[in-house]
């Protein structure tokens, strides 16, 4: 750098929000050196749409099955500590209101990875209060829970990863009165 004479160039820009792929390609010119062109490929992966808790997907009053990916997930400021386990990573939200009262199962049987699940109410990050939460159950890693639903309560589901190396598709089941698939992987 000519101005502050370090040798040290800096540029920033602004990658896509979608998924897609670049090439950046530097050339070194200096005076009295040889030349040098360098070419980076990259793949830009957005965070799921349902990273942030205020982004929260939704999932229909009645129930049922979603799905999603917690691949370049985060976790935000205020987030709790889902399940007790402090290494939990990568988090992604749904919110869901019941029409019906009554027992729920919430079981993420056919995810890809070790999950942590945890259900809140509250519409705030820092005034969540904790109504249910599962890491394993025995030796499955995809613990499934059980909680009494009240119509009309707003419910916030989070689906982490147990740790920041596992993370993936994510299949969510919220169904009145149902059963975890207990079928081994």
């Amino acid at each position: 750098d000519v101005v502050s004479n370090d040798n040290r160039y800096t540029t920033t820009f602004l990658a896509p929000a979608f998924r897609t792929n670049l090439t950046l390609t530097v050339e070194v010119y200096a005076p009295g050196a040889t030349n040098s062109t360098n070419i980076f490929n990259y793949t830009v992966s957005p965070a799921p749409p349902n990273d942030n808790f205020a982004a929260a997907a939704k999932i229909p009053t009645v129930g049922g099955t979603v799905t999603g990916d917690n691949t370049f997930g985060s976790l935000e400021a205020f987030e709790p500590v889902h399940a007790g386990v402090s290494s939990a990573a990568a988090s992604v939200w749904w919110t869901w209101a019941p029409t019906n009262s009554g027992q729920v199962l919430v079981d993420p049987a056919g995810s890809g990875f070790d999950t942590v699940v945890a259900v809140y109410t509250n519409g705030t990050l820092p005034a969540l209060g904790l109504v249910a939460a599962v890491n394993d159950v025995g030796l499955k890693r995809q613990g499934h829970l059980f909680f009494t639903a009240v119509a009309g309560e707003t419910y916030r589901i989070a689906v982490a990863s147990v740790n920041s190396n596992d993370f993936g598709a994510i299949q969510l089941r919220v169904d009145f009165n149902g059963l975890p698939d207990t079928t081994a992987p």
